[in-house]
């Protein structure tokens, strides 16, 4: 009998000693990974900025996995490759694999060609001198930042030459077979109030 509780007793510290050292932290004191923590970010596509996507995504390595950062970081991808004159960029439902070192994600991307500018039209008011404001020049690749800083360039020249109460919007025609880009400047009056 008493050997059997020995027995027991020394099963018990044996399996407690090593559910204990399971727990304890590996690799110079780092803790045992979680299974829902990121283990690896992958984006996968054809000559993407890496370093710079990577930057702006939320879901990080060692982190938490989380539907809604992978949800914001889809759109960060998109974003950024857009402002890079990549028009027709698409991001695909990020692929989720499990290992024992936690979750591994990829982000497919499929970045697109870049844009270029074919033609810039100001329309609208007219203002002798307006085409020469140094908005775009065909060729040169089309994004966001790059229209709506045409935009600042003409608020301000016509703002210099006595039109404070013009207002300037711009509208992209898209030409997709081409990657082509027709950029138009409107500018409209709006009547001043007096006091």
């Amino acid at each position: 009998m008493k050997i059997a509780a020995t027995l027991a007793v020394v099963g018990a510290l044996a399996v407690a000693g090593w559910y204990a050292a399971d727990r304890l932290p590996r690799d110079g004191g780092s803790a045992a990974p979680r299974r829902d923590q990121v283990a690896s970010i992958r984006l996968d596509g054809p000559s993407l900025p890496t370093a710079t996507l990577r930057a702006g995504l939320h879901t990080r390595v060692g982190a938490p996995l989380r539907e809604s950062d992978l949800d914001a970081d889809r759109k960060v991808i998109s974003e950024e490759l857009v402002a890079r004159g990549h028009l027709d960029a698409a991001v695909d439902e990020p692929r989720v694999t499990w290992g024992s070192s936690g979750a591994h994600v990829t982000f497919v991307v499929a970045p697109g060609s870049v844009y270029h500018v074919r033609n810039v039209t100001v329309d609208g008011a007219r203002f002798d001198g307006i085409q020469s404001v140094p908005t775009l020049a065909a060729g040169e690749d089309v994004s966001p930042a790059r229209v709506a800083r045409g935009a600042e360039l003409i608020d301000q020249w016509l703002a210099h030459h006595g039109a404070q109460d013009a207002v300037v919007t711009s509208q992209l025609g898209v030409d997709r077979q081409t990657h082509a880009v027709d950029v138009t400047y409107t500018i409209e009056r709006r009547r001043l109030v007096r006091r």
